[in-house]
């Protein structure tokens, strides 16, 4: 870096510390100064050095250049910067822009491509050499831990040498390796946490089958398929049109719809004609059942991952209900509230009467009947699941709904010169 030496200069007669005091010895003392400003571009192009508060400037870099910016509480989208002219007088001599001030400051707006204006977003906080440090050792910790937790493998492997992976560990099986739940090329994660080893399997179609291992007889336990994590989002629009959104769907996983069919404690033996007549007529209790059951075997539509759609009917039990396919909701749960043949007068209407599959109590207009109510509801449910020809196994979690009925009031119909009220069906999620 350049000095001068303005305390010892030593001139032709003699003198000391006479510096002369000139323009050129002003200019000598900017290019210093601006060598100096360099140094910022070590933080990066454009940074906050010092952040304003409401009652104090703060600095800011751009492009190398410090500038003062402006005190402010509200800091905005944009930074600009401007500038202004200054003039001297000397010796009765006005010197017209003499001095060039420069600064920054927030502004409410930000314009693209607008000269002296910069997106508020391109500044970062400057990071000092503590925080630097900080953070290093915090990487440096990081990628320790990391080389301890985490290695990854890729080869052909032999079912022993998949048994002896018992760290953490990530192993990309080739072709050639051990077929493992029909699969030939897989993936295997392990995961040790304290004496707990869990393996899981992953398959190219998204399948996943994990293992654990026990320690006690040091033996591993069979594979089992993983459908704990089958998500499911269910909503309801105009109370009539059910959307369904969820995730990647393995193979084999399909979207059925369930009834909740209850059972009650009491149960007859033996019936008034009984053959015994130790159980004639009597009534034995049991144990009471109130769980989800797939109905009629309906197989719903799966759609794309992550978007909503309406389903529809797949395919169902029964040559009967054949008629079911390509059906929404609406129609496929129609069955479960039916209207009885008989009608019950009220106030010159002859108004229906509805039952519940598996309740007792009727529906009727404004609880018309005896032990009737106004409205009521069938439960249902939809679950991601694997199924069979004749059953279902255990699959995600269960979105439980309701299929309901109610009456309005000013909903008049007239047929065969008889008057009643319309009843209503919709849908709500639970």
């Amino acid at each position: 870096m350049n000095t001068a030496k303005y305390l010892s200069t030593l001139s032709e007669n003699g003198g000391n510390g006479l510096y002369p005091l000139s323009v050129q010895a002003l200019n000598f003392i900017q290019e210093q100064l601006t060598l100096l400003q360099n140094i910022a571009q070590i933080g990066g192009k454009r940074y906050v050095l010092v952040a304003p508060t409401a009652q104090t400037d703060g600095i800011v870099v751009i492009d190398g250049e410090v500038l003062p910016l402006q005190a402010t509480g509200r800091p905005g989208p944009g930074i600009k910067v401007e500038e202004s002219t200054e003039d001297i007088v000397a010796d009765g001599v006005t010197y017209r822009e003499a001095r060039v001030r420069r600064y920054a400051r927030y502004v409410n707006t930000f314009t693209p491509d607008t000269p002296n204006l910069y997106s508020a977003s391109e500044f970062n906080a400057f990071a000092t050499n503590i925080n630097l440090n900080t953070r290093f050792q915090d990487y440096v910790g990081l990628a320790d831990m990391i080389s301890k937790c985490l290695q990854v493998a890729m080869g052909v492997y032999t079912s022993t040498a998949l048994d002896g992976a018992k760290e953490n560990i990530r192993i990309h099986c080739k072709a050639g390796s051990a077929v493992i739940n029909g699969a030939a090329e897989y993936t295997i994660n392990v995961y040790k946490s304290g004496n707990k080893v869990t393996q899981e399997q992953l398959l190219p179609n998204m399948q996943r089958y994990k293992r654990e291992y026990n320690p006690t007889t040091n033996k591993w336990s069979p594979w089992v398929f993983c459908t704990e994590n089958l998500h499911l989002e269910v909503k309801v629009k105009n109370r009539t049109t059910v959307y369904v959104r969820h995730g990647v769907i393995p193979e084999g996983i399909q979207l059925v719809l369930l009834r909740k069919k209850p059972r009650g404690a009491k149960r007859r033996s033996g019936g008034y004609n009984g053959s015994n007549q130790n159980y004639r007529g009597k009534v034995r209790k049991r144990q009471p059942k109130n769980q989800y059951v797939h109905f009629k075997q309906i197989v719903l539509s799966t759609g794309e991952p992550n978007k909503w759609y309406v389903p529809k009917c797949i395919s169902v039990a029964g040559e009967t209900n054949q008629n079911l396919v390509g059906k929404e909701l609406p129609t496929l749960c129609q069955s479960l509230i039916y209207a009885e043949n008989q009608r019950v007068g009220l106030s010159g209407f002859q108004e229906y009467v509805f039952r519940i599959q598996g309740q007792r109590k009727k529906v009727t207009f404004k609880a018309g009947l005896a032990k009737s109510d106004a409205s009521g509801y069938a439960k249902i449910a939809l679950q991601l699941a694997t199924t069979s020809e004749n059953s279902k196994s255990p699959g995600g979690e269960i979105v439980p709904m309701k299929y309901r009925i109610w009456f309005v009031g000013n909903a008049i119909r007239v047929s065969n010169n008889t008057r009643y009220h319309q009843a209503l069906r919709g849908f709500s999620v639970e």
